[in-house]
Formats: C-alpha cells, sequence, structure tokens
C-alpha cells in the first residue's frame, strides 16, 4: 500500500498545474475507507460529504461524533480542513486532525503539526515543527 492520499478543496481549482498534474490530483478520491489491523478508518478533507467544512472540537459533541463514527461504520475518522489540531475521543472510536505543516499567506492561522495516531489503542499525539525538540505537545491544547 502507497502513501493514502485524499483531495482538498483546493485540489478542486487545478488552473496552474501541468495537464499531469491536474490529471493526478483529478484522480484522488474525495474519501478513503479501510481497515488498518482492526481499526477501520475513513479518511476525508473536510468533513464526511463535505470539503469545504471542517470539524471543529467546540463545535461538535460527543454524541454526534458517535453517530458520525456509526453512520460511517468506522473506529476512527480522520480529517482535515481546519489547520488546526483535533483528537475527540468518545464511546465508538475518535475523531482526528494532525493540523497543517505549512504555512500560506492568509488570515487564518495554521498549527504548523503533524500528528501520530497509535493503532489499536487509538492514542494521538501532536507534533509542533516550530519547536526545537520533537516532543508531543500538551493534549489540553487539542482536545
Amino acid at each position: 500500500m502507497g502513501i493514502i492520499t485524499v483531495r482538498g478543496n483546493h485540489d478542486e481549482w487545478d488552473a496552474s498545474l501541468s495537464p499531469e498534474n491536474a490529471e493526478f490530483i483529478q484522480s484522488l478520491p474525495i474519501d478513503w475507507r479501510g481497515r488498518f489491523g482492526s481499526t477501520l478508518v475513513y479518511l476525508c478533507h473536510g468533513k464526511p460529504g463535505n470539503n469545504l467544512w471542517g470539524l471543529y472540537r467546540d463545535h461538535i459533541s460527543n454524541t454526534l461524533l458517535d453517530m458520525m463514527l456509526a453512520s460511517l461504520k468506522v473506529d476512527v475518522l480522520v480529517t482535515g480542513h481546519t489547520h488546526v489540531p483535533l483528537y475527540a475521543r468518545v464511546t465508538r472510536g475518535c475523531a482526528v486532525n494532525p493540523g497543517s505543516l505549512y504555512t500560506f499567506k492568509s488570515a487564518r492561522s495554521t498549527s504548523h503539526t503533524y500528528a501520530v495516531l497509535s493503532l489499536p489503542s487509538l492514542e494521538f499525539e501532536v507534533f509542533d515543527l516550530t519547536r526545537p525538540i520533537a516532543e508531543p505537545i500538551s493534549a489540553e491544547l487539542y482536545r
């Protein structure tokens, strides 16, 4: 298995790409569903069914997350779009967002983070690229 990749919202606009790169981007799925060992995973850029909206922890309840995971029939929902780390552990499993590695000119801030999700324990650690030592940042910053 190669690197699992899904199409993001900015990948919808490919005017400045070469024809080969545009074809590659358009070949990427909007979402991906799979299994790692016994853990069922759903990966999307925004939120399930929508590439332009993301999940923020203060906008979603544990009940809603459990319902989303049950509806998707998965243990883990991996999302992005917001550029903000997220870890929400609920009865059914968890929803995670690693944040964003890159900086861009925008009014919206970026986290400069990446994350590691351990399976099947569902432990989640976020790392900040701007720190001199690769140590996980406090979980209180993204829960």
